[in-house]
């Protein structure tokens, strides 16, 4: 199935913004590309599931610490679809002294 930009972002959280910018290549490579390489953009489910596991570590971390963890991954050989990882958040809080 494929789903357009503007329904991979209603189902993912993201805004069609986002998903512009996260196909975007900014030095390191794009966060996600669609898996189906077409134009206008299509999204595959498996695509859509990355993309809402973007979008919600996007509360807790910045983009930039997101794309320093997918340079991480690739610099380590991890070379599977990106919706076959389980992505977390390390929240760290202040230390009251």
């Amino acid at each position: 199935m494929a789903y357009s930009t503007r329904m991979a972002a209603a189902l993912s959280g993201a805004t069609v913004g986002q998903l512009r910018t996260w196909r975007q290549d900014r030095g390191n490579g794009p966060i996600l590309c669609p898996e189906l390489a077409a134009r206008p953009a299509l999204y595959s489910f498996r695509d859509v599931l990355a993309l809402r596991a973007f979008a919600h570590l996007r509360q807790d971390v910045s983009l930039q610490m997101i794309r320093k963890a997918l340079a991480n991954l690739k610099k380590i050989g991890e070379a599977e679809h990106l919706s076959s990882y389980s992505l977390v958040a390390e929240v760290r809080f202040p230390r009251f002294t």
